[in-house]
Parts: C-alpha cells; structure tokens; sequence
C-alpha cells in the first residue's frame, strides 16, 4: 500500500470536508448536498491527485456518482494508485463470522454503511495500514 496515499485519506477523512453517505461511492441529495462513503473519498482524492485515466460521471436520475462506471468499490487505477489489490478492502483486526463460521477480513466499506464514523475509519487506517516510522 501507498503509504503516502493512506496518509493523505487518513487526513482527507477527517478534515470534514466531506459529508458521510452509505451504500455508494459518492452521491448526492435531494437538495444536491453531496455525500461520500470513505472509498469515494479516496476516489476524490485520487481525482484531485491527478491520478491518470480516472473519471467520475454524475447520473442525475439516480443521482449518484460513476468513477470509471463504478458506484460502489474502487475502480482500478485508483487500486492501483494506492497499492490495494482488492476493490473492496478489508482491515485485518475487525473480525466477523461468515454462515460457515470462518472468520474474514471486514471491508471498510462495510464499516462505513455500518456507521462507523470517518474519524473511526481514519483510526482504524493509520492503525493497520500506516507504518510508524
């Protein structure tokens, strides 16, 4: 993983920039108020980075977010940007129990339509991805 990156959402993620939405990427409200789940934070900022062959398209009618036609996990170059190998990433210490009773790695999306606040999800980042210099 990209440790620049992850510090950069980790700061992104708490600087209160971005309202806290579930379910997708990014979307918006009825009242155009738009909302972020921290994936489509690290999109944005991806965008903002300047991260190549990246785009986000605004469908109206549902009013939602498409980053290269993607609504709800990453798209790849922004894997690739941050050095994630899964759309969809886990943190290792939050545990829960699948129907055969395996214990898996909890997607932070997840995390997020849980409620999980940024702040937390930001803690759980620095905590498990960020390496202590």
């Amino acid at each position: 993983m990209n440790q620049d990156v992850l510090k950069k959402w980790v700061a992104e993620l708490r600087s209160g920039k971005y309202k806290q939405g579930e379910g997708h990427l990014g979307m918006t409200d009825e009242d155009r108020e738009e909302h972020f789940c921290c994936l489509g934070v690290l999109c944005e900022l991806a965008l903002d980075e300047g991260v190549p062959n990246l785009n986000r398209e605004f469908n109206g009618d549902a009013l939602r977010y498409f980053y290269n036609g993607r609504e709800d996990f990453l798209p790849k170059p922004v894997m690739e940007w941050a050095g994630f190998d899964n759309k969809n990433p886990g943190v290792p210490y939050v545990q829960g129990e699948d129907d055969s009773g395996d214990l898996f790695d909890k997607p932070l999306s997840e995390l997020n339509d849980e409620g999980l606040s940024f702040a937390a999800i930001a803690d759980i980042i620095e905590q498990e991805w960020i390496v202590k210099e």
